[in-house]
């Protein structure tokens, strides 16, 4: 297997996640704070990237302490504008939680697999044996948007699951296509895999100006509303119209009876559910531990789905952290399932089918869900 090493380019520019913010058209900034100091709120402000067009604005109240709940003064805030303006608003939206599609929810803890860690050479991955679709991809460039990443030789202590989650990923990636180049851009770092919009949208910004064939985006947050957040959108238009961009369709779709912030299962998962994005699901006949597959359904944003679902590949050797009352032994393998891994795999596929064949990554993606016996299809609709 040819080995590439992935490249890391720039450590994650920290938000503050714990501080709500409210994120600001730059070019509206004056407007919008001059509402703010009338509701008596103090702001101080980070200026995204150019290409972003957004500045993050940390607010505290007269008395400076922090204000933890945005929605309502996001509402009053639009609402003042709307009157003062005609009805026109600028662009604004709040900093919000995205996640490693939320990894650890349903099945979705790494497991020991009882491989000795000989068993499979470095970064080899199999879900019954060996993936199918593995062709040799030098010159293929595909960035990286995920958790920081830890060697699975030298984990800092006390390891957690997710933070093998970027290595993981990249290990299908660079199995399912060797030689490949995977730039890792670093931007979720709290605990359980989490981070900001504004690190996120940072990240992607800066990818975007490196114009990879594609750009790999294992995370996802959800909104009250069922719209996408700003900050996503704005990074997502910024990306080159050359560059493929695949997302993982999030965990919440291998669960029926998942719910949060008054969505279910099917509801929009950002930057998935974008029109410009690839959302890559699992097809729910291969989650054999359900009663009934069939009624789960695909979500209607859901462009392809995988036959794959559980992978197995290299990770930490002793004990990990994965959300259960105690620690589990680990002995350089786990078997992990998600649709982090169903995009990580699909990423690899669309740079193995490119590779010598003078084929686009948008045309590789097409000739793959046209391809009968391609590992990566489109969707068997279904109503729940």
């Amino acid at each position: 297997m040819t080995e590439t090493p992935h490249i890391i380019v720039a450590t994650i520019e920290e938000s503050d996640p714990a501080r709500p913010a409210l994120v600001v058209a730059t070019a509206d900034l004056a407007q919008v704070g001059e509402v703010l100091d009338h509701l008596g709120v103090r702001t101080a402000g980070t200026e995204g990237p150019p290409a972003l067009g957004l500045t993050r604005l940390t607010l505290k109240d007269a008395s400076d302490g922090p204000i933890d709940e945005l929605d309502g003064l996001l509402a009053e805030l639009r609402r003042r504008i709307s009157a003062a303006g005609g009805g026109l608003v600028p662009p604004i939206g709040k900093d919000r939680e995205a996640s490693s599609t939320l990894a650890m929810m349903r099945g979705g803890n790494p497991k020991p697999t009882g491989l000795a860690p000989e068993t499979l050479d470095a970064g080899e991955f199999a879900a019954s044996a060996v993936l199918p679709g593995v062709g040799e991809a030098p010159g293929v460039r595909i960035g990286l948007v995920d958790t920081t990443s830890v060697p699975w030789d030298a984990p800092p202590g006390q390891v957690q699951a997710w933070q093998g989650h970027a290595g993981f990923v990249i290990g299908i990636v660079e199995s399912t296509a060797p030689g490949v180049e995977v730039i890792h851009r670093p931007a979720l770092s709290e605990a359980g895999g989490r981070g900001t919009g504004w690190t996120v949208a940072s990240a992607i910004i800066e990818l975007a100006a490196l114009q990879p064939d594609i750009l790999l985006l294992p995370l996802a947050c959800f909104t009250a509303d069922g719209q996408p957040p700003l900050l996503i959108e704005r990074a997502i238009a910024a990306v080159p119209a050359s560059t493929l961009i695949i997302a993982a369709a999030g965990n919440q779709t291998l669960d029926a009876g998942w719910s949060a912030l008054g969505r279910g299962p099917t509801s929009p998962a950002w930057p998935a559910a974008l029109p410009r994005v690839k959302a890559v699901g699992v097809d729910p006949a291969a989650i054999v531990e359900l009663a009934a597959p069939p009624t789960l359904g695909v979500p209607p944003w859901v462009d392809a789905v995988t036959t794959e679902l559980d992978f197995v590949g290299e990770f930490f050797t002793g004990e990990v952290d994965v959300a259960l009352e105690e620690p589990v032994e680990f002995t350089g393998h786990a078997k992990w399932r998600g649709t982090s891994f169903c995009a990580a795999y699909a990423a690899g596929l669309v740079a193995a089918r490119m590779s010598g064949s003078g084929l686009t990554a948008a045309e590789a993606w097409n000739a793959l869900l046209d391809d009968a016996d391609s590992p990566l299809g489109r969707p068997e609709r279904k109503q729940p």
